[in-house]
């Protein structure tokens, strides 16, 4: 599409200016990977066009637009999948609560990849200094019948809420669907609160009305884990389904 590489330094440089989509398309466009593109494509299940762009690199465009993250945000247009990805690490840069809450809830319904999706959330720290603030997005995500939406709600429990996993598992008992990334994204939550509070998680386990497929999918990841020992991994198996 464009003729030549750019060095990433170089890039950067020219990622200090004022933010322009017609200064910055080519720049970022000259940074991509073409032997990245088949791997990345099949990884993430993405229908947007795919550069190859490595995501450390992505976070390195992030932080130097981070002080024009405002301006970033309203003139970045997304026509591929590593622009849609560096616009949800660009909400994280932002240091004012409201304006995240108002960014998540115009980008979060435009994702269509678990990448984005969980790079953004797992850079969310504002949520962790606000918790009771965004929850109620979150439940709004929940509720929601794009899968996306429903997989932002859940990362997000996962990666800053399971200290209050009574909060957590009436949330996500509500949650019964048939979308893949949502109910591998469930099955990772069992895992992680499985790894923090156990008898908790299968107290939840027991009586969860959740798929089928994220209860068995969170007692593999269980299984999988080298923190959980040879006993409990058997004894988990009590509580497959199916």
């Amino acid at each position: 599409m464009y003729g030549y590489f750019m060095d990433l330094n170089e890039a950067l440089l020219e990622f200090t200016k004022p933010f322009s989509m017609t200064r910055f398309r080519p720049v970022f466009y000259a940074l991509r990977e073409p032997k990245n593109v088949a791997f990345d494509t099949k990884i993430i299940n993405t229908h947007l066009l795919v550069l190859g762009i490595r995501i450390p690199i992505l976070r390195k465009i992030a932080k130097t637009l981070a002080i024009q993250a405002d301006r970033v945000l309203k003139g970045l247009k997304v026509d591929c999948y590593e622009l849609m990805t560096l616009k949800g690490l660009m909400i994280t840069k932002l240091q004012d609560r409201e304006a995240v809450k108002k960014a998540l809830a115009t980008f979060v319904p435009t994702i269509e990849n678990w990448a984005t999706c969980d790079l953004m959330c797992g850079d969310l720290k504002i949520v962790e200094r606000n918790l009771d603030y965004f929850l109620p997005l979150i439940k709004e995500f929940l509720i929601s019948d794009r899968e996306f939406e429903m997989r932002t709600g859940v990362v997000l429990l996962m990666k800053f809420y399971l200290n209050d996993l009574a909060t957590v598992f009436a949330l996500i008992n509500n949650v019964n669907c048939d979308y893949y990334y949502v109910n591998m994204a469930l099955g990772w939550l069992i895992c992680e609160s499985f790894l923090r509070e156990k008898e908790k998680t299968l107290e939840f386990l027991r009586t969860a009305k959740i798929s089928q497929i994220a209860i068995n999918k969170g007692i593999q990841k269980i299984r999988e884990s080298f923190r959980v020992s040879d006993l409990e991994k058997q004894e988990i198996l009590k509580y497959k389904r199916g």
